[in-house]
C-alpha cells in the first residue's frame, strides 16, 4: 500500500503551524489569558 501526499494542502496547513491568536476583551493579561485556555480542554471533558 502507498500513500501520495497533496503537497499543496500540506504547504498550506503549515503556514501557520505554530502561531495562534487568542481574542479577548475580558482579560488584559497575556499569561492569565494563556493559562485559561489552556484549561480549556478539562472544562471541555466535563460537557
Amino acid at each position: 500500500m502507498s500513500y501520495l501526499f497533496n503537497k499543496e494542502v500540506v504547504r498550506e496547513a503549515k503556514k501557520y503551524y505554530g502561531y495562534f491568536a487568542l481574542v479577548t476583551n475580558c482579560e488584559k493579561d497575556h499569561f492569565k489569558c494563556l493559562q485559561a485556555y489552556r484549561k480549556r480542554e478539562t472544562i471541555e471533558s466535563f460537557f
